[in-house]
């Protein structure tokens, strides 16, 4: 997957990026938060700890084991860096040798040591509903159905090699790290490419394609999820699937929006870049 880096020129959007930055770096700020949040998001992914709290059996981290928690801890016997070549290529063995239906090879990550910006405004001990409407602000900007990702990457954290083919659909990134010390990876034409980030804003647009659906149900349903270059919509599997991941050393904030269709995509991109 190549994605196509959007320079923003709107200024209409800059500014509700510029509002939104100010308040990114106050939740950064707050260590307490922070920690609270961090704790609580391993809490969740830890499967004896999920025991211990009666929690549902639903493995909702499969590799809580197999990856790090974070980057700038030293790799225990038997763990993978979460953006390496190696575990990408372990994970397309796996989407060989369980198929694109599985739980660990669907598309989301198997393991998610971010903070989802979800955290605060849910959490009734503060009070983050404003910040909660400025996301949705920028999103609807954007035009998308659904918000696919609003994260807090403390330094060290990551998002693992995923392809999102369960959730397909034509998507605007947004990246936000204040130092710029941080990346995103993409994998196409048997490599892995590095788009780093910079100090503000990046923004970056890809199409994540489909892996999940059976091919008369993928023809149907997605007809409109579609590279205009190709005749017909894709029906990925391990070797073209979307792979990506991330990873921060300094504080990273990411929101991402799908959005259903190829032409309005295609006009938000134009829409953003226009000055």
């Amino acid at each position: 997957m190549i994605m196509q880096d959007v320079n923003i020129k709107n200024e209409e959007f800059l500014e509700k990026l510029d509002a939104l930055a100010i308040e990114v770096d106050k939740i950064f700020s707050n260590q307490e938060l922070i920690e609270k949040h961090k704790h609580e998001s391993r809490r969740i992914a830890d499967p004896e700890l999920r025991k211990q709290d009666n929690k549902d059996e639903i493995d909702v981290a499969p590799h809580f084991h197999l990856l790090p928690w974070n980057l700038n801890d030293d790799l225990k016997e038997g763990q993978m860096n979460p953006v390496s070549q190696e575990y990408l290529d372990y994970m397309k063995q796996l989407m060989i040798d369980k198929g694109p239906r599985h739980a660990e090879t669907a598309g989301f990550p198997n393991l998610e040591p971010f903070i989802s910006g979800r955290r605060f405004w849910e959490d009734n001990t503060v009070n983050y509903e404003y910040f909660r409407k400025m996301v949705y602000d920028v999103t609807s900007h954007l035009g998308g159905i659904s918000m696919a990702l609003c994260a807090f990457y403390p330094p060290g954290t990551f998002i693992p090699w995923h392809h999102n083919g369960n959730a397909p659909g034509h998507n605007i990134l947004l990246h936000y790290n204040k130092e710029g010390k941080g990346n995103f990876y993409t994998y196409d034409d048997d490599k892995i490419i590095t788009y780093k980030d910079k100090p503000g804003w990046v923004c970056r647009a890809g199409i994540f394609y489909d892996t999940n659906s059976d091919p008369e149900t993928h023809r149907r349903k997605l007809s409109n999820i579609v590279d205009r270059s190709r005749t017909t919509p894709i029906l990925a599997d391990h070797t073209n699937a979307c792979w990506h991941a991330a990873d921060a050393f300094t504080n990273r904030f990411t929101l991402s929006t799908v959005i259903p269709d190829y032409d309005l995509w295609q006009d938000i991109i134009e829409e953003l870049e226009e000055s």
